[in-house]
């Protein structure tokens, strides 16, 4: 992705086939040495996931397994892992290499301590929340947003004299071969339920490959794949327009 522009978050994520069983305060340690971390937060939080029985009008809780997070650079950096999945995020994007050389450190350190299975999936998300001082209006976001990805949000409404956008956002899930590319985009507003004014639009690609069994060898790889297509993506949905206001943003 671009080097300076409104990321909010880039998150790599792999999920495994397998979930592992020996996930405790004492593997989080191992992790916390082998990424070399002076005084990371560290904790273990049992993770839930609950079921609503219709039939008998009751939910049930499942305990889904234990999670260790373990955050540093003032939280602006973060490795989660899962029993099941690893994830690498970070606000302090700049660009691609040494995002990956950051998540490959603490991959490799995981898979050293964990004994994970085979990978089923492998994603790559960003979000973008973008901004422009021109913005007034929700509407006005049609000259930096290509036409197939944006609403006529004036159109939206039945009586634009008394009625006014609160949010609206689209979602969008596209095959690109093996890969898949789930957009979520539009005006999220902040605010809500207050009027949207607003200035902001978030502009969230998730790029992921899940049709398929992966190695460990593979990740990396793929990932630069998917950061390819996370690129073309914002290139063709952003307009010529906003590429040269956050190119001139950086001189």
């Amino acid at each position: 992705m671009l080097a300076q522009n409104y990321l909010t978050e880039v998150i790599a994520r792999i999920d495994f086939n397998s979930p592992i069983t020996t996930l405790s305060s004492e593997t989080a340690e191992q992790i916390k040495h082998g990424l070399h971390l002076l005084q990371p937060e560290l904790s273990l939080k049992t993770v839930n996931a609950a079921k609503v029985n219709l039939d008998e009008k009751s939910v049930e809780v499942e305990v889904k397994g234990k999670q260790a997070i373990l955050t540093f650079s003032g939280g602006k950096e973060r490795f989660e892992v899962l029993n099941d999945t690893f994830v690498y995020v970070t606000s302090e994007y700049v660009e691609f290499p040494p995002f990956l050389m950051a998540f490959e450190q603490g991959f490799n350190t995981a898979l050293k301590v964990l004994e994970y299975g085979t990978i089923k999936r492998i994603g790559l998300r960003y979000v973008n929340v973008l901004k422009h001082p021109a913005i007034q209006q929700p509407q006005d976001w049609r000259r930096f947003i290509a036409d197939p990805f944006i609403p006529d949000y004036g159109g939206l409404l039945l009586d634009p004299a008394r009625q006014s956008i609160r949010r609206c956002m689209q979602n969008s899930v596209i095959s690109d071969g093996d890969l898949s590319v789930m957009l979520n985009q539009g005006i999220w507003n902040e605010r809500f339920p207050a009027k949207a004014t607003d200035e902001s639009y978030v502009l969230d690609i998730d790029c992921y490959a899940d049709d398929m069994q992966f190695s460990a060898e593979e990740v990396s790889t793929r990932l630069k794949r998917l950061n390819q297509t996370c690129y073309a993506y914002f290139e063709k949905i952003v307009t010529k327009d906003y590429l040269q206001y956050l190119d001139n943003s950086r001189k």
